[in-house]
């Protein structure tokens, strides 16, 4: 939605929109990127500038022709299937173990990973495969895809996505115009 209205107001504005740098810091230490939206855990230590945009819930995505899985999902079925997950650079884990592995002692067996939350449903399509995925994205992919949304079988704290920026931008005019266009569409998304 942001695209679209920068797209709008500033036409002739350029946007180069990518996966998150392997070492987010160094990338806003030497300058090379304007501006990054990520789930907070991955940018709350930079010393930095940030806010948090909107919060959001986790629901799991199946492949419509699943085998297994109908209207809702155990602990156990969860942990049998095999899971696409993401990875952001090469040296972090995947995002989701961190959290789940101390709580539960188990650990889900990841059999693709990729490093980025859209291609994720896509690795479910035609598999027995699970994904765990924010609520508004899941949504997306469930009425554009042969997919459905199943709830999770525990409790998981809500994704709280952040926009964070280079201190050096901070009081660039151009960029704070923009952040306000970003920060407007995300308090457009009301409540997941």
């Amino acid at each position: 939605h942001a695209v679209q209205k920068v797209a709008l107001l500033a036409p002739h504005l350029s946007l180069d929109i990518r996966c998150p740098p392997k070492d987010v810091f160094q990338a806003f230490e030497r300058g090379t990127i304007d501006m990054l939206v990520m789930p907070q855990q991955y940018v709350e230590g930079l010393p930095h500038p940030q806010i948090p945009l909107f919060e959001d819930g986790h629901v799991c995505l199946v492949w419509s022709g699943h085998a297994t899985i109908a209207d809702s999902l155990t602990l156990e079925q969860y942990m049998d299937q095999g899971h696409v997950a993401v990875r952001f650079g090469d040296e972090r884990s995947v995002s989701f173990e961190e959290w789940f592995l101390p709580r539960y002692g188990r650990q889900r067996r990841v059999e693709c990973s990729v490093d980025n939350f859209s291609t994720l449903p896509l690795l479910v399509l035609g598999t027995q495969r699970v994904v765990t995925l924010h609520r508004r994205l899941a949504r997306h992919f469930a009425h554009t895809l042969p997919l459905r949304m199943v709830e999770l079988p525990f409790e998981m704290p809500a994704l709280i996505e952040t926009m964070a920026w280079p201190r050096h931008l901070e009081t660039d005019p151009a960029h704070c115009w923009f952040r306000e266009q970003v920060g407007a569409c995300a308090r457009e998304l009301g409540g997941a």
